[in-house]
């Protein structure tokens, strides 16, 4: 969008997505989601929140893992 990068797909040698990058206007990633697939259905598999590129908070496995200050901390 208007020249910087707003999303970036990732895909195998078969054309399935394997992940995406979602990019804020400063640059800075926000988020980063793997994606698997269950059978034929495309799936979730790990989420990442980041704050100025920094990690913020993942969910994977139905467990859900929050930064707070120094620490992560299980939801």
């Amino acid at each position: 969008e208007a020249g910087k990068l707003a999303t970036r797909d990732y895909y195998n040698r078969d054309g399935d997505q394997v992940s995406r990058e979602l990019f804020a206007p400063d640059g800075f990633i926000t988020e980063r989601i793997m994606m698997t697939k269950y059978g034929n259905t495309p799936a979730e598999a790990d989420h990442w929140w980041f704050d100025k590129g920094t990690p913020v908070r993942r969910v994977a496995s139905r467990t859900e893992n929050v930064k707070e200050g120094e620490e992560w901390t299980r939801k």
